[in-house]
């Protein structure tokens, strides 16, 4: 359903949730923007036969409120901590709108480093997966808003970023365009014993 030659891009999480005195989203110095999306309990996994990892389905609760950024990190601002970009589509007029991807969890992690240098904190890393597909789960845009390489039915390029309507907490793209790296450890049994809440 998503990009099959893309390996993964990254989608950041800023830790120190914005303050009831902040506005709801706060955008940083590469013009990231960051939306609040609350607490609560959803069910995480499902029982699927040819995804045995994402089984069995079991309800999870995320316990704290957290922000994370309403599209994935872009070419461009990749660039702009990194110095340059790993992306297979960075010849395309558009690519600096078009989301990182072929990030290594090691460039991932100096992306974040650096990120977190830049801003002068240590607020960013990846979102865990159970906050990740809660977040989806809250903002999932109608199917007719992934984004499948701009519904042309060949999956061999990634579109801009934000290019259909955002979710209801104003989240993009959490169907399709490329996959994302989480703040986790990988088990193919996890879900059978992983934590009900804010499991990592």
């Amino acid at each position: 359903n998503i990009l099959k030659t893309c390996v993964l891009g990254l989608t950041a999480l800023l830790s120190q949730t914005p303050s009831a005195a902040q506005s709801d989203a706060v955008t940083n110095s590469l013009g990231m923007i960051f939306v609040t999306v609350p607490a609560g309990t959803f069910v995480m996994g499902g029982q699927s036969p040819t995804l045995a990892d994402e089984n069995p389905a079991h309800t999870v609760t995320i316990s704290r409120a957290f922000a994370i950024a309403t599209t994935e990190v872009t070419q461009a601002q990749f660039k702009a901590i990194m110095g340059r970009t790993p992306s297979e589509f960075a010849h395309f007029v558009d690519s600096d709108s078009r989301p990182v991807e072929r990030v290594s969890w090691d460039a991932t992690q100096e992306f974040l480093t650096r990120l977190n240098a830049q801003e002068g904190c240590e607020c960013y890393r990846l979102p865990t997966e159970a906050q990740w597909e809660y977040a989806a789960s809250l903002d999932a845009s109608q199917a007719e808003n992934a984004v499948y390489s701009e519904k042309t039915g060949d999956l061999t390029q990634t579109a801009p970023v934000a290019s259909k309507p955002a979710g209801r907490l104003g989240l993009y793209d959490m169907l399709g365009n490329v996959w994302e790296w989480t703040h986790d450890w990988y088990d193919k049994d996890y879900y059978q014993y992983s934590p009900t809440v804010d499991p990592t």
